[in-house]
């Protein structure tokens, strides 16, 4: 779970709700929650964006509850809890995520928080097995789980149904091991504790590479949660993940044009590598590589890349200024009217001043940054996405 996450609900019985449940707490369940059980269209979802590491197409979304009042999910879940109506609670949840997720393209799948304590309870495993598309439980280790067996079973009739199984906060403490252990799930989703300045450690670099590692031997995939940094993005990707969620690459928000936009499936970006330096080509190329992107080309002067261009229609291309023969500054008017929509980046020892500057979308100085080259492609890339 990321930022404002959904919720952590306080243990009750695993079997679900204790008998006479609703008749003994009807006197002291909030109104709210009362309220909200029989609406539940109050209930208003948000989705945050899992991205492919490769490409940054948006494999997933996570659905997050936000209620009437104000107050944090887990405030709502721990009194729903409290009051023997937490299965209640988290199937309406549930209900409300699959309902908003129409908005959402079929082949970018759902994911949703839900307790051991509830998804061993029938009601709330039917209501998943009769989803009509992709979904993920997620489930939290912040909850003890009182038996295994139980809960491997459930699991097992899900998976049985199409619906996956993820472990989530791992990293965070015993219990997250415990779950990837016990579960073998089909997503483990790293805890933002642990990807939190992850640059700067090689002991929580070392965890995730570890996770990464056993989730390939397994079957699973592995996503990284609470990534606000191009340098914790650099550290996850070194370290063999290659899904990642968090603010870098959008808050949680309700699905409207933008975020629909931005669920698109996108191919990677196709490259076009211009530069008559054959060390530099070989650099920019590796470096782009290493960042999801596909090279489909490179030139070593203006007129053969725009040849390469027309031919190739990349997304983005790389544009060295000073070049033999045909050199950047001539062949950018060119390159522009060859691939109108392709990204165009300078990258050069010198800026191109202020006439050239209206036919590009960015100066990177290749004397200095050329390791920043993939951010800010991916930053202009997706500004496109979501305009």
């Amino acid at each position: 779970m990321d930022h404002d996450t959904m919720a952590r609900p306080s243990p009750v019985p695993a079997a679900g709700e204790p008998a006479g449940a609703d008749v003994r707490d009807r006197d002291r369940t909030p109104t709210g929650l009362q309220t909200l059980l029989r609406d539940p269209s109050q209930l208003e979802i948000h989705f945050q964006p899992i991205v492919a590491t490769r490409g940054g197409c948006v494999i997933g979304v996570e659905a997050l509850s936000r209620f009437p009042d104000g107050r944090p999910p887990d405030v709502w879940f721990s009194e729903a809890a409290d009051l023997g109506l937490g299965t209640a609670l988290e199937i309406v949840a549930l209900e409300r995520a699959i309902e908003e997720a129409a908005l959402v393209p079929p082949d970018v799948y759902v994911a949703v928080n839900v307790s051991p304590a509830r998804i061993v309870d029938r009601r709330l495993r039917d209501v998943a097995q009769l989803a009509t598309r992709d979904l993920v439980l997620e489930l939290t280790q912040h909850v003890p789980v009182e038996d295994w067996d139980e809960l491997r079973a459930a699991t097992g009739c899900l998976r049985e149904a199409g619906v996956r199984v993820a472990a989530d906060d791992a990293g965070d403490g015993y219990a997250g091991l415990a779950h990837v252990l016990n579960l073998r799930p089909d997503c483990i989703k790293l805890d933002r504790a642990l990807v939190r300045g992850i640059d700067n450690d090689l002991a929580k670099r070392t965890m995730a590479s570890a996770f990464a590692d056993f989730a390939r031997e397994i079957g699973a995939f592995v996503v990284a949660e609470g990534v606000e940094t191009e340098a914790e993005l650099e550290a996850v990707v070194a370290a063999g993940v290659r899904f990642v969620q968090g603010y870098l690459f959008g808050p949680p928000g309700p699905v409207s044009a933008s975020l629909q936009a931005a669920f698109t499936v996108h191919a990677p970006p196709r490259a076009l590598v211009v530069d008559d330096d054959s060390i530099v080509r070989a650099v920019v190329t590796s470096t782009l590589d290493a960042s999801g992107f596909e090279v489909v080309g490179g030139a070593r002067d203006g007129a053969e890349a725009v040849a390469l261009a027309r031919s190739c229609q990349p997304d983005v291309i790389t544009l060295d200024l000073a070049m033999p023969s045909m050199d950047g500054r001539e062949a950018l008017p060119l390159l522009r009217a060859a691939v109108p929509g392709a990204i165009i980046v300078v990258l050069s020892g010198s800026e191109p001043g202020p006439t050239l500057a209206r036919l590009i979308d960015a100066y990177v100085n290749k004397d200095h940054a050329v390791q920043g080259l993939p951010g800010v492609i991916r930053d202009l890339v997706r500004g496109r996405h979501v305009a």
